[in-house]
């Protein structure tokens, strides 16, 4: 016999998913972990950060990140996300990369300042953009 409580459970824990937490944070400790699910490693110095999270069952995020020079962090998201070295002055288009307005901190010099990385066109929306000068990076994501 079947049980008559199976669609209401179903449908408690769809309600439950769809209810995860969501807004917006600027400059939040915790923006780290809400994108990767993890605490920074300790050596990892986030100068500013926005993160954007729907309600929504599906995870639907957005956010961009500037980091202190750190080599180890940036070319492990460029490997781990399969990013695809581009010159930036011939093809980058920042809008094309980002869900949202990007902050006014994000990527503020010209373009060609910039060594680019970009996500492949069958991944979701990522780039990240080396200061050629001091080696910090900035890292925008977004999938919706």
């Amino acid at each position: 016999m079947r049980s008559r409580q199976s669609p209401v459970l179903c449908l408690l824990l769809f309600a439950l998913a769809a209810c995860a937490r969501s807004g917006t944070w600027v400059d939040d400790p915790k923006n780290f972990q809400r994108a990767w699910g993890q605490s920074p490693p300790a050596d990892v110095h986030i100068r500013h950060s926005w993160y954007w999270r729907s309600l929504h069952f599906t995870r639907e995020e957005a956010y961009y990140f500037e980091f202190g020079r750190n080599p180890d962090l940036m070319r492990g998201f460029i490997v781990e996300n399969r990013l695809l070295r581009i010159d930036p002055e011939a093809s980058i288009n920042l809008p094309k990369y980002s869900c949202f307005e990007r902050p006014t901190w994000f990527a503020p010099k010209p373009i060609g300042d910039y060594i680019a990385w970009v996500a492949p066109p069958d991944a979701s929306r990522a780039v990240v953009l080396q200061d050629r000068m001091t080696g910090d990076f900035f890292l925008a994501g977004c999938q919706i």
